[in-house]
């Protein structure tokens, strides 16, 4: 069992995006780290996957399998840094063509999404308090989820920018 803070093994929750103007779908996550092998497997909007890849205490990238049961695989690649994994997945649709998104993942006991989990790569085009905060957790995150929080599956109320296609985890209200 990985002994590494950035790679806990347990709950990780999180979400993914289509494009600049996807709203995000969340992932509920239950992974396991032992010497650089990544598992687990989860839910999201799509169903139920399992994940098989691996990390790097060293360079803290990973990528991984995500392969949803009895469906297709999205292949993920991101690097660890923070309280989080951010990076970007990518469905290979036929030889030449590909599509692409980001993601977020970081460890349930950490909370919901807040403006820390983003990983500051360009500056904020606005002047508010929220959205001074400079976000770019991949290509395709919109920067409005500045200081969002995203709300917990069931109470999209919480927070206010929490999908209306959040996913029931196991054992919550």
């Amino acid at each position: 069992m990985e002994t590494d803070p950035g790679f806990p093994s347990g709950k990780w929750v999180g979400f993914y995006t289509f494009g600049p103007r996807s709203d995000p779908y969340r992932m509920d996550l239950f992974l396991q780290f032992d010497g650089e092998r990544m598992t687990g497997e989860g839910i999201d909007n799509i169903g139920r996957f399992t994940i098989d890849g691996h990390y790097s205490i060293e360079t803290r990238k990973c990528g991984w399998i995500k392969q949803y049961v009895g469906r297709h695989r999205v292949d993920y690649d991101g690097v660890q840094g923070g309280k989080a994994i951010g990076g970007m997945w990518t469905i290979r649709v036929h030889p030449s063509r590909v599509s692409r998104g980001g993601f977020r993942i970081w460890p349930a006991t950490a909370g919901e999404l807040t403006a820390e989990y983003f990983v500051e790569e360009e500056p904020a085009t606005t002047t508010t308090a929220a959205e001074a905060v400079s976000v770019g957790v991949s290509p395709g995150l919109p920067s409005r989820l500045a200081g969002c929080v995203l709300a917990p599956p069931g109470r999209p109320d919480a927070g206010g920018a929490g999908p209306p296609h959040s996913l029931p985890v196991p054992g919550r209200p």
